[in-house]
């Protein structure tokens, strides 16, 4: 049987990236599956090309990928060195069966020089400082290939593309406390300086089996030290997002307030005739 290959997970459209702290950027898997016969899959091998840039505040960010290869807009360059660069080092890139065996780039089962199923992890992003507009517009392609024939075995393609601005500052809540019969609320608060605005997020957890609070009877007021009300922004705020299994869950619902100067330190919910406070701190 000649060597074949299939990819078992990996991206495909675009995959929007997401602000974790101070960084923008998107995690992705690469997996594969080569098939010959005896089991032997040394000629198989993962390859992946970029394209693309890298943005604060509008300005491009330099990003060697091996030697002398930077990343670029509008051509494909291999993702990072191979088992022969020498700068920023060797083996930086996906796939090649030379290089030893990384955490987010295996062959298996052992040895690697032969293994049949390939398991990769990425995660491209940018990070900054606060208030900083940060860009990602990446292209990429992964080609699974014989290297003995040059033959390519599969291929696909994906993006990561999308901006976001780093907060200002973030506070949260000092505790955790219950809102109704089994329904904890956390609740995070971040300030965006140039958009004029704070954007709370208040998160819901609760069994997966309970009922999901009423939206309509939930009411949010962010407090200043002198326990004065922000004004909330117009327009449609607090509608739920729901993440979990068939355990727990966790809402999520956004709201959006009117920056008017003084750091919020407090934050006001009531909800079926009762009212809690939530102290915020800064991180």
């Amino acid at each position: 049987m000649a060597l074949t290959g299939k990819f078992t997970d990996i991206p495909s459209g675009n995959l929007k990236p997401s602000l974790n702290g101070n960084k923008l950027g998107a995690a992705f898997n690469m997996k594969a599956q080569f098939t010959v016969d005896g089991n032997d899959c040394g000629k198989g091998e993962y390859r992946q090309y970029v394209e693309g840039q890298f943005k604060v505040n509008d300005i491009v960010l330099a990003h060697r990928l091996c030697d002398s290869t930077w990343l670029e807009v509008g051509t494909l360059h291999e993702d990072g060195c191979g088992p022969h660069g020498s700068n920023p080092g060797p083996c930086t890139a996906y796939g090649h069966r030379a290089c030893p065996d990384h955490p987010y780039d295996v062959y298996s089962p052992d040895p690697r020089s032969k293994g049949c199923t390939y398991a990769g992890w990425d995660e491209p992003g940018v990070s900054g400082q606060p208030g900083d507009k940060l860009e990602v517009d990446l292209s990429f392609l992964a080609n699974l290939v014989n290297v003995e024939t040059g033959e390519v075995l599969a291929t696909a393609s994906w993006t990561v593309k999308g901006t976001a601005t780093v907060p200002t500052k973030t506070l949260h809540s000092t505790t955790t406390t219950q809102l109704a019969a089994a329904q904890h609320v956390d609740a995070k608060l971040e300030h965006y300086k140039e958009e004029g605005h704070w954007k709370l997020t208040l998160l819901i957890a609760r069994p997966a089996q309970a009922l999901a609070l009423d939206t309509g009877d939930i009411q949010v007021s962010l407090l200043s030290s002198e326990r004065q009300p922000l004004v909330m922004r117009a327009g449609h705020q607090g509608s739920p997002y729901v993440a979990g299994g068939s355990k727990a869950v966790t809402e999520t619902r956004y709201y959006y307030f009117e920056d008017s100067g003084p750091v919020p330190s407090a934050l006001q919910i009531e909800y079926g005739g009762n009212a809690i406070t939530l102290d915020l701190k800064e991180e």
